[in-house]
């Protein structure tokens, strides 16, 4: 049995937000679908998660909206709508894979996922068509 909580601490936050991110990733898997938590808002007596989306995960991995984006508006850009899911290896080495475009980003409007650790960055479309090109 769990140690009772009477003051809700970081520590506590950690742990519980874990646990419950872990609950509902158990129930997205079993639908096929995809949880992202957002932040964890917190005081002595409670908790409120902020930004939870439960999605349906795209063809690449990415989010579906950005995936149909890119497929719009990267075509304009001079990329071929076939260029979504394309993996590249950058100049550290490491392969990025096309997932999305950020209709709302400035400059950095193409959104890749490393294929080693899934972590995900955003560039320029110039930067990633230097390496389609090549």
């Amino acid at each position: 049995m769990a140690k009772k909580i009477t003051k809700i601490s970081k520590g506590n936050v950690k742990i519980i937000g874990q646990e419950v991110e872990d609950a509902i990733q158990k129930i997205a898997a079993k639908y096929g679908l995809e949880c992202k938590r957002g932040n964890i808002r917190y005081s002595d007596s409670d908790l409120k998660f902020t930004g939870l989306r439960i999605v349906v995960p795209g063809e690449t991995g990415g989010d579906p909206k950005k995936e149909e984006d890119f497929k719009f508006y990267a075509v304009r850009a001079g990329f071929k709508a076939d260029d979504l899911g394309r993996v590249f290896v950058a100049h550290d080495g490491d392969e990025l894979k096309i997932v999305g475009w950020n209709t709302r980003a400035q400059k950095n409007k193409v959104e890749l996922i490393s294929t080693k650790d899934g972590s995900k960055y955003h560039a320029p479309a110039s930067y990633v068509q230097s390496f389609l090109k090549g």
